[in-house]
């Protein structure tokens, strides 16, 4: 049993030797030694923080545990999450010496009446909800015990709360005719992350609005969400971030279903932020563009697949060609993406088409 902290690390730096080792500084970071307090308190042993948990220096080993962030979220007893403030030199409000926001109230005819922050919004408008490794580990964990500059929100599967008040709120869907306004203000985080393979462009879509500052993690901030896709009862495959096996019947083979994949279309906002091409990634998987605000898959990828018209090949890191078929069950035992080249192959039918304006 072990807790687990989530945190926005603060601006990038260069770093030394020593700044990227596992030691614990002597005296450590105050959210450190307030993260600590808090695991004492829960009565858990052990605290996963992945600044000093990942050796960033062993590049095998990294890559390894980015790839299975998945696992260390959805296992951990609880997730501390610090959505107070950006980087380590500040504790966690109430743990210590770091004061909370006073809450407003008034006494009525003798009932003390008391302003009750919504807690969604403090979390969705602060800086840990702007980073794009953050996404994840608040999406994965099981229990998220949420500092923010006012009070403390707990949610986990089936409830969520928050300091103020002694009701506790089902977390779970609930039918559209009821309402519970209450409820709707407090919940920050959505129920599960793949209960069905069409949430993908919705967490897709979340994720893309995030900010990261290093181009290159595009996919590894985002790789446990894609994981709990592959592992749902409806698999999900991804090749290189872009999801596909969705919307299509069972009996369609899976190059099929990637070549219809193929077809996802950004979305947009911003006509003066024009898209930006990530370097190192494939440029057709939502993963290489910059200043997207989301993906959309037409309903016409149904009509694609009445025939086996288009061969798709995957290539391996030495331009091997592997059939899709294979690519998923590698994929299976090993979760690694990497070991794959972002090229594909495919082979068709072309022709010309003229349009007469």
């Amino acid at each position: 049993r072990f807790a687990a902290l989530s945190y926005v690390w603060g601006t990038p730096a260069a770093k030394s030797v020593d700044d990227l080792s596992l030691r614990l500084p002597t005296p450590a970071p105050m959210l450190i030694e307030d993260a600590i307090k808090c695991t004492q308190s829960l009565r858990l042993r052990y605290l996963w923080i992945d600044r000093y948990c990942i050796d960033q220096t062993a590049t095998k080993t990294k890559h390894l545990l980015i790839q299975n962030m998945d696992k260390i979220y959805q296992g951990a007893t609880v997730t501390i999450v610090n959505a107070a403030n950006e980087g380590a030199d500040h504790g966690l409000p109430g743990i210590s010496c770091l004061a909370r926001t006073p809450q407003d109230f008034l006494y009525i005819k003798g009932r003390k009446l008391i302003r009750v922050p919504a807690s969604r919004d403090a979390i969705r408008n602060s800086k840990w909800s702007m980073r794009g490794w953050t996404y994840q580990e608040g999406l994965l964990s099981r229990r998220r015990l949420v500092f923010t500059n006012q009070q403390i929100y707990f949610q986990c599967l089936e409830m969520h709360t928050c300091e103020s008040i002694t009701t506790l709120f089902s977390s779970r869907p609930r039918p559209v005719w009821v309402d519970n306004p209450l409820s709707d203000d407090l919940q920050a985080f959505p129920w599960g992350v793949a209960t069905q393979p069409g949430d993908i462009t919705e967490r897709i879509s979340t994720y893309v609005q995030r900010e990261l500052s290093y181009e290159s993690d595009s996919l590894n901030a985002f790789m446990g969400i894609l994981n709990q896709f592959w592992k749902s009862d409806e698999p999900l495959y991804h090749l290189w971030g872009l999801p596909f096996h969705t919307k299509t019947p069972k009996t369609v083979p899976l190059e099929t279903q990637l070549s219809n994949a193929l077809l996802w279309t950004p979305t947009h906002d911003n006509d003066n932020n024009l898209l930006r091409k990530r370097q190192s990634f494939p440029s057709w998987s939502w993963v290489a563009w910059e200043n997207l605000t989301g993906i959309y898959e037409d309903d016409v990828n149904l009509g694609l697949h009445g025939g086996n018209n288009v061969s798709v090949c995957i290539l391996g890191l030495h331009s091997n060609p592997i059939k899709v078929d294979d690519y998923v069950r590698d994929m299976e035992l090993h979760r690694n993406v990497h070991q794959f080249s972002p090229r594909l192959t495919l082979t068709g039918w072309l022709t010309q088409v003229w349009f007469s304006l």
